[in-house]
């Protein structure tokens, strides 16, 4: 009895050290995030079930939504149309990462750099890039390199200009001790300044993602032979609002997992940066 009643409480202990408290970090981190979707659903369901039958096209119910998705992966064959997307979207971020974040040191680093592509870098940052996809087709085509182009320039810009901003940040004082004990511009950049970027550069890659899935979505729907655009093209053609809103709950779930993979990356390779609001 007293050998049981030892592993009982071993077993006890085992959970509430591990997966007890991952569940209480889980709820005390989403439950608002929960109890707010689980709101609007509700909402849904209320506004569609009052609609009038002849009118329920207008809005279809949670339930047709979600009929319309199973019937889009089984007929329509989106999961393959997703995973089509998803490679091109993920080679220009990743290209958009690899490009954009040496290029905002630099540009932090060394005035004359700045000033020379800083006209380039501001003005596509806020210059509409969807309205030079239709110049991108004519120049790559409509196959898979204008996907991972505009999953590059929705991108690209965003990280830049983040990374310029952490690195142009870096306190005086971090950088005046460092040359006190004769550190050399080299050691200054790696050890001082891209150190104090790094947060600055989560948040650019954390924003950028959103924009790539942004991009990806906008060629899709404008290269619309095959995949993901032309499942939404044949549903917008036959009226069918449910499969449209059920195609756009799940690009909506995916990048909310993606954003949540890279708040994660974001969180372990900065462990001193607390989350939470600017008052706790």
């Amino acid at each position: 009895m007293e050998s049981h009643g030892t592993a009982l409480i071993t077993a006890k202990s085992f959970w509430n050290r591990t997966i007890g408290a991952w569940f209480k970090a889980f709820w005390d981190e989403n439950a608002v995030r929960l109890l707010a979707v689980g709101s609007a659903m509700v909402l849904w369901w209320a506004v569609s079930s009052i609609i009038p039958t002849d009118y329920s096209f207008f809005l279809p119910g949670p339930e047709r939504v979600l009929r319309a998705i199973i019937e889009a992966f089984q007929t329509e064959a989106l999961g393959d149309a997703l995973l089509g997307a998803l490679f091109p979207l993920l080679l220009g971020y990743l290209l958009a990462v690899v490009i954009g974040v040496p290029l905002g040191i630099l540009m932090g680093v060394s005035r004359n750099f700045e000033r020379l592509v800083d006209p380039y870098v501001n003005g596509l940052y806020v210059a509409p890039i969807s309205v030079l996809i239709p110049a991108m087709i004519f120049w790559f085509g409509v196959g898979f390199e204008i996907r991972v182009i505009v999953a590059f320039m929705f991108t690209v810009f965003v990280i830049t200009v983040n990374t310029l901003q952490g690195t142009k940040h870096t306190p005086n004082d971090f950088v005046e001790l460092a040359r006190s004990f004769g550190a050399s511009r080299f050691y200054i950049i790696r050890h001082v300044v891209i150190p104090n970027a790094i947060p600055y550069i989560m948040v650019g890659l954390r924003l950028g993602i959103g924009r790539a899935i942004v991009g990806t979505v906008i060629a899709e729907l404008l290269v619309s032979v095959t995949g993901v655009g032309e499942i939404i093209t044949n549903y917008s053609s036959a009226f069918r609002l449910d499969g449209v809103l059920g195609i756009a709950l799940v690009i909506m779930t995916g990048g909310i997992l993606l954003t949540g993979l890279v708040q994660w990356l974001e969180s372990a390779i900065t462990p001193w940066k607390k989350r939470g609001s600017a008052f706790n």
